[in-house]
């Protein structure tokens, strides 16, 4: 039987003003940056048709995809400002319970040994597409690659949308392998690997968050 969900209830001054500051800001900042990452990563990975599908699903997919390669570098930098903190670092490393422990310190080592690889995926992507992005892509077009422009007409109204697009953000992803063509069945296995490298990501900002939840929210949320 599934349990009810409990609700704690605090003044947020009382959660983030109360003692070392410091800790307190950077606690915080890696919590904003985990939910980002959850809405991010579920939208990556979900097979239903949702909303945001207006365009298309695989759009939507990427979108989130270079969404979450952002966030994971972001949350690796804030879960190392926060492994700085000195009170934090006694606290965990005198810690009782060595599999919590345990897990912080593997989240923490897998997000620097990423860090390189998380930054060349989200280049090679264009997370941001900027305009250097947009011209290697238009560049890059094969002669029979094909698009299309959609354009739905209501009641004196009229709604653009841009299917194109998706070849355009999908031809990216073939920078990672240094401007070679790919057969289709290796181009699903480059796609897969990214997929897979922001759900080992994902998992490990998990671990690190619960460690963070039982050590700092928990205790002050309750009192």
């Amino acid at each position: 039987m599934k349990r009810k969900p409990h609700m704690y209830e605090r003044k947020l001054r009382d959660v983030f003003w109360k003692g070392d500051k410091v800790l307190a800001i950077r606690v915080a900042r890696v919590c904003v940056l985990f939910e980002d990452l959850r809405l991010e990563y579920l939208g990556s990975r979900a097979v239903d048709e949702l909303p945001l599908d207006a365009l298309s699903r695989q759009y939507r997919k990427f979108y989130f995809l270079r969404r979450s390669l952002v966030t994971l570098g972001e949350f690796c930098g804030a879960l190392n400002r926060l492994n700085e903190v000195k009170a934090w670092r006694k606290q965990i490393d005198g810690h009782d319970n060595k599999a919590k422990k345990k897990m912080w310190t593997d989240a923490v080592k897998f997000f620097n040994a990423k860090t390189a690889r998380f930054a060349v995926i989200r280049g090679d992507i264009g997370a941001h597409f900027p305009e250097s992005v947009a011209e290697w892509a238009v560049n890059r077009l094969h002669p029979d690659t094909t698009g299309a422009l959609q354009i739905d007409y209501g009641d004196k109204t009229a709604d653009a949308k841009l299917p194109f697009a998706t070849e355009l953000v999908a031809s990216v992803l073939l920078k990672t392998v240094r401007e070679q063509e790919l057969p289709d069945d290796e181009m699903q296995k480059l796609i897969s690997a990214i997929f897979d490298d922001v759900t080992d990501g994902w998992q490990h900002a998990v671990s690190a968050v619960q460690v963070v939840i039982a050590e700092y929210l928990v205790p002050r949320f309750r009192r």
